[in-house]
C-alpha cells in the first residue's frame, strides 16, 4: 500500500525509513523505494505492507503524525498523442 511520510532533514534512504518505523525489509517495495512527493514539505512516499503499519500503529500510536495513507497506487501507463500513435 502507498503510504505518505514526513522526515525532517535529508531526503531518507529505504534503510533509514525502515530503522525509523520498524519495518522489515521484506514489508517495504525496494524497487519503488522512497519517492520524494514534495520535498519542501519534508513529504515522502513509499509501498509497505498494510499490515506493517497497521502494526506500528498499534505500538506506537504517535506514529500517526509521521505517517498517512494508504492512498491508491493506480497503474499508470505511458501513450502517445500522435495519431496512429497507441495501435
Amino acid at each position: 500500500m502507498l503510504y505518505s511520510i514526513t522526515w525532517e532533514g535529508a531526503p531518507p534512504s529505504l534503510d533509514e525509513v525502515c530503522a525509523r518505523f520498524g519495518f522489515g525489509g521484506d514489508e517495504v517495495d525496494r524497487e519503488f523505494g522512497v519517492v520524494a512527493t514534495d520535498p519542501d514539505a519534508h513529504l515522502y512516499a513509499v509501498l509497505v505492507e498494510e499490515a506493517a503499519v497497521e502494526r506500528l500503529l498499534g505500538e506506537a500510536p504517535g506514529a500517526s503524525e509521521s505517517i498517512e495513507g494508504p492512498f491508491a497506487n493506480p497503474l499508470i501507463e505511458p501513450f502517445d498523442l500522435r495519431p496512429g500513435g497507441d495501435e
